[in-house]
C-alpha cells in the first residue's frame, strides 16, 4: 500500500493552493486515466526537455531535465498553471480519479511526493502507448522536436541580445526561421493530419513564441508570417 493511500494518512484541508499553483506531472499508472478518458489529451500540455517549469518538489523553476507531461492550467493572470479540473467550490472534478502525484501531495508532508518524483514521470511515448489510435502521432512529435527543439531557440535567443555583437542579428533570423517552422507545422497537423487544435499543447508542447518569454525575450508576430522581438519592451529586430 502507497503511504498517501493509508487510511490513517493525514488528510488534505482543500484550500485548493496546491491546485492554483499547477497541477500534476503524470506517473506511470496515470497512463491509463488517459486511457480510460478521464484524462483527456486537450486537458495535458507538455513540458519539453529544456523548457523551465516549476518544480513543486524543489520549490522553483527549473529546466526540464527530461519531458513531462502536465495537466494544463487556467491561463488566468494570477495563477496560469492553475488546474483546468479545479472547481470554483475547492473540489476537484475528477478527484476519485485523480492523477498520482494529486493522491500524494499534502503541504503538510512532501516526503510521498518526492517518492513519486524519485521515480520519474512520464512523456508522450509513454501517453501515446496507452492510445494505439493514434497512429503516427509520435513520429510527428519527434520530427517537430528535430526542427523546433526547445534547447537550440534558447541558445539562439541568447545569442540574439546579449552574444558577439557580430553574430547577434544572424542569430535572430534563425531564430525568427524557429517560430515560422514551429507555426508552421502546428497548422499542417490541424489542417492536414486532423489533429484538434486543442491537442497540440500535449502533441507538440506549448509554441515556441510561448516558451521564449522564458529567456528574456518576447515574440510578436507581424503579418502572415513576420515576428518582431522585443526585450524590456524595446525592439531588436523585424524578422
Amino acid at each position: 500500500m502507497r503511504p498517501y493511500d493509508r487510511d490513517d494518512a493525514p488528510r488534505c484541508g482543500r484550500c485548493g493552493t496546491c491546485c492554483r499553483k499547477g497541477g500534476p506531472t503524470l506517473q506511470a499508472e496515470d497512463a491509463a486515466l488517459v486511457a480510460e478518458g478521464v484524462l483527456p489529451l486537450a486537458s495535458l500540455v507538455t513540458l519539453r526537455l529544456f523548457e523551465l517549469a516549476w518544480d513543486e518538489a524543489q520549490g522553483r523553476l527549473r529546466p526540464q531535465p527530461r519531458e513531462t507531461v502536465k495537466v494544463r492550467g487556467t491561463g488566468e493572470a494570477a495563477f496560469p498553471w492553475h488546474c483546468i479540473f479545479h472547481r470554483a467550490d475547492s473540489l476537484c472534478g475528477i478527484h476519485e480519479r485523480r492523477p498520482a502525484q494529486c493522491r500524494a501531495l499534502l503541504c503538510r508532508d512532501t516526503r510521498p511526493l518526492e517518492a513519486l518524483y524519485a521515480q520519474g514521470q512520464i512523456g508522450r511515448a509513454e501517453v501515446l502507448a496507452a492510445l494505439p489510435l493514434r497512429p503516427g502521432w509520435l513520429e510527428l512529435a519527434q520530427a517537430h522536436e528535430e526542427s523546433c527543439g526547445v534547447e537550440r531557440m534558447v541558445r539562439l535567443a541568447v545569442e540574439a541580445w546579449r552574444g558577439p555583437e557580430g553574430g547577434r542579428r544572424a542569430a535572430a533570423e534563425a531564430l525568427g526561421g524557429m517560430l515560422r517552422q514551429d507555426a508552421a507545422f502546428r497548422a499542417l497537423c490541424v489542417e492536414r493530419a486532423g489533429i484538434a487544435r486543442e491537442e497540440l499543447p500535449f502533441l507538440l508542447g506549448r509554441p515556441l513564441a510561448e516558451l521564449l518569454e522564458g529567456t528574456g525575450l518576447a515574440a510578436e508576430p507581424q503579418g502572415a508570417e513576420g515576428w518582431r522581438l522585443h526585450r524590456a519592451g524595446r525592439c531588436l529586430y523585424d524578422l
